[in-house]
């Protein structure tokens, strides 16, 4: 199949493989290669972006895939259980569990078809808080990028959000706030960060052991945040919370002002995966030169 990239990328080769995987076979998912090149060295896992199909806002993580491909990196994108095309489970975990479980034989799936046995994980929005949990408990994750995830701002942050919001919908916040003063405000169904996917229990310092830990085990990370809760960013303001630890100079973290959470405009989007395929590019070539890459 031959595809022609956006912008400067040139026309390049790649396979989209429908699979079918997990103990029912109840998972769906797409499994993009590069045709000829190399043998790959490590593969991304993608999946699902809330309650939004595999494929991601404005397909954004199709796009990644075969841009990856370009670079001989395969991938992996599929619906977690539930979601999408595949099917519930049956079984009686919790959503997060399950997900978990999911990015797990997802991983296997990996393996098995590719004989690879080290993943970078793409997670996006609720993605990024199964992401975190998995690499904390599956070595085989060696890197992983956080798309709108955790955040930890300050209080003027949030005040100036807020104030923004305000002057923007003026009306719709007077109803929201009358609302929450009432007591009445519930989170509308589907609606991700209302629900408190995000927003589960988690300290600056708690977040902060695990990304040491992560760190510690030479996982690669990668904090992405887009412009549509915070219009700037002076100094890691989503990271206000762990300012002053050591581990904030161990990892990437980018503020991407042309970026909305939705990947709306196309110049945005370029921007996001030139520096996704740079970033996954220099992490195979790391491991590659210090002879860290496992295969199968």
């Amino acid at each position: 199949m031959q595809h022609w990239g956006s912008g400067a990328h040139s026309m390049s080769s790649f396979q989209d493989e429908p699979v079918l995987f997990g103990p029912q076979r109840q998972l769906l998912g797409v499994m993009t290669r590069p045709e000829g090149g190399p043998p790959p060295r490590l593969a991304c896992l993608m999946y699902n972006f809330g309650v939004t199909h595999r494929v991601g806002p404005r397909r954004i993580q199709v796009k990644l895939a075969r841009l990856l491909a370009q670079r001989g990196i395969p991938s992996l994108r599929f619906d977690l259980s539930g979601i999408g095309d595949s099917k519930a489970s049956g079984a009686s975990h919790s959503f997060e569990e399950q997900a978990l479980d999911d990015l797990r034989l997802a991983i296997d799936q990996i393996g098995s078809r590719l004989g690879i046995r080290e993943v970078i994980v793409i997670g996006l929005c609720s993605g990024a808080v199964h992401g975190f949990q998995a690499a904390l408990r599956d070595p085989r994750i060696v890197g992983l990028l956080a798309f709108d995830g955790h955040s930890f701002t300050s209080r003027r942050a949030k005040l100036e959000r807020r104030l923004r919001r305000f002057l923007r919908f003026p009306v719709a916040q007077v109803r929201h706030w009358t609302d929450r003063l009432l007591g009445t405000d519930r989170p509308q169904e589907g609606d991700l960060l209302g629900a408190g996917v995000l927003a589960e229990v988690m300290t600056p310092d708690d977040f902060r052991r695990d990304m040491e830990s992560l760190v510690a085990r030479g996982v690669s990370l990668y904090l992405v945040y887009s412009a549509t809760l915070q219009s700037r960013d002076r100094n890691m303001d989503q990271l206000h919370g762990l300012r002053g630890s050591a581990v904030l100079e161990q990892l990437r973290y980018e503020f991407m002002p042309n970026l909305d959470h939705s990947f709306t405009e196309i110049a945005g989007q370029a921007f996001f995966l030139e520096a996704v395929r740079d970033w996954v590019s220099e992490i195979q070539r790391e491991r590659i030169e210090t002879g860290r890459c496992a295969l199968g």
